[in-house]
């Protein structure tokens, strides 16, 4: 007699559960050394594309939820944390899920090495021990009508504080969870409940740093991104020039290539030689999942029943996930995704190696700017702060001029302008790209920002605490065109153009370097 598959989010018969018997072994913890600190450069490149596979699995899902067969297969291999592994609470923001219906999923890669064997191993360029590093996370954010995904990345590196324990490099907050902040408490395999406990203090950062509920969560492993490549065929990139890294084993000329298994690991976990560092392989990363899902998305792939078995396949034993996920609920939520749709985004830093006694070189990530930010992914208006009130002198305005329009030196001119204007410039930087001009300003400070406003035609001004509370920051958007002497003016800023620049989508088949 035939028994009936379980259902969506229903636990697997014993016979099937493929949490029995399985672990992830230990030996190295927490965030691993400084910069330029003892471990080979070629072990700290091990982890970064784990992550990446993780979103390539959730395209195949999703776009193949009705297809019952597949989901069965898939439900039976893949890996589910025990409850708990959700944060809850103040640290996941549930009394304040600001994005509704909409869903939040979280995309880790970790540091396992189970199931590789000394040949895997040699073919992905890493070694059998490590510790628990996240060197790879993704917020991937889907509005309740399924109309778009938006792809988040969040720097290893980014000087971040973790709940409960300390402010470090957010890749160290999966292991001060499990390992409870100790080495000595993680002595041999993980178990399952200390995976939970290491994701569930990894979605609590998040989450504080976002401001945003994390629903899900979605975590695999290198091995993974190595065989989902493979499943694939090969994704299309396009270099610019061509790329030579003895770390990370890396030799590839300018021009198109199709790369799968060694070649696509090794073109995620570059960071030697790519231009912006670990920003720059963020860049990389996001041009290999577009074309991934762009592939994934296509017909060739959804209408070729013997790929789409092998593509699920290949991730079913690859990911771990939370209980309470359910592929056919997201499968149905983004049934009508097209690749143009898939948007990648990476958090506006203001500085991308900033030296920390006992941390290394840190990613220093925008405060002011974040709140607008995650503001805009999730669709969410923010308040327009009213421009009645007195001003005050230019002379006692401080501000921080942030370029979040992609222009060359635009903040660099645009200072230069303000400070000719009377106004105090503390500093400039870089936030992500956004149309409209932003002035983010504290309760101390808003007196400074309606002075500011008037001569800046059009910005919106944004009540911002963490904006502090001497001065107040300018966000260059796209539709910026130049200060003005309280009026408002058309002409361009010299030596940059003006058009917006173009979004990154799965779309995108543009050349990287």
């Amino acid at each position: 007699m035939s028994t009936q598959p379980p259902g969506p989010g229903e636990p697997l018969p014993p016979n099937l559960d493929p949490r029995r018997g399985r672990g992830r072994p230990t030996a190295q913890y927490a965030s691993g050394p400084a910069a330029g600190g003892s471990r080979s450069a070629r072990h700290t490149l091990a982890l970064t594309g784990k992550a990446l596979a993780c979103v390539l699995s959730l395209a195949v899902l999703v776009t193949s939820g009705s297809l019952w067969g597949l989901y069965r297969s898939f439900n039976a291999h893949v890996d589910r944390l025990p409850s708990g592994a959700l944060a809850t609470g103040a640290n996941n923001h549930d009394g304040d899920d600001v994005d509704g219906s909409a869903q939040n999923l979280l995309l880790v890669g970790n540091d396992s090495r189970a199931g590789l064997t000394a040949k895997q191993l040699a073919e992905v360029g890493t070694q059998a021990n490590s510790g628990y590093q996240t060197d790879t996370i993704l917020l991937v954010h889907i509005p309740s009508d399924g109309s778009k995904a938006t792809v988040v990345s969040l720097p290893r590196d980014s000087y971040v504080d973790i709940p409960g324990y300390r402010k470090s490099k957010i890749n160290a907050a999966y292991a001060d969870g499990a390992c409870l902040g100790t080495a000595h408490y993680c002595n041999g395999a993980l178990t399952p409940e200390q995976q939970a406990a290491g994701m569930a203090e990894l979605t609590a950062t998040v989450s504080k740093l976002s401001g945003l509920h994390i629903d899900h969560f979605v975590e695999v492993g290198l091995l993974g991104f190595y065989n989902i490549s493979e499943a694939l065929g090969g994704v299309h990139i396009c270099l610019k020039a061509a790329v030579h890294d003895p770390y990370s084993a890396i030799d590839l000329s300018a021009g198109n290539h199709t790369l799968k298994g060694t070649q696509a690991v090794a073109f995620v976990r570059q960071r030697h030689g790519v231009p912006g560092g670990d920003l720059g392989r963020i860049k990389r990363q996001q041009a290999f999942l577009g074309a991934a899902a762009h592939q994934v998305l296509s017909a060739g792939t959804l209408l070729n029943p013997i790929k789409l078995t092998k593509l699920v396949n290949a991730i079913g034993d690859s990911l771990t996930i939370d209980a309470t996920l359910d592929p056919l609920k997201l499968a149905a939520q983004l049934r009508n995704i097209a690749a143009g749709n898939v948007v990648f985004e990476t958090v506006p830093v203001t500085d991308a190696a900033v030296p920390v006694s006992g941390v290394g070189d840190v990613v220093m990530l925008n405060s002011a700017a974040l709140p607008g930010f995650f503001d805009r992914v999730i669709g969410r208006k923010a308040p327009q702060a009213t421009t009645s009130g007195p001003a005050v002198p230019r002379s006692q305005v401080s501000v921080e001029v942030q370029n979040g329009a992609g222009i060359a030196q635009l903040a660099s001119r645009t200072s230069t302008a303000l400070a000719g204007l009377g106004f105090k410039i503390i500093g400039t930087g870089n936030a992500s790209v956004r149309p409209a001009t932003e002035i983010h300003y504290s309760s101390d400070t808003a007196a400074q920002a309606r002075t500011l406003a008037t001569v800046v035609p059009g910005a919106k001004l944004m009540q911002d605490e963490n904006s502090g509370a001497t001065g107040v920051t300018l966000v260059l958007g796209s539709s910026f065109r130049s200060i003005g002497a309280g009026t408002q003016s058309t002409t361009p800023p010299p030596g940059g153009p003006t058009r917006s620049p173009v979004q990154r989508t799965a779309a995108d088949q543009s050349c990287v370097y």
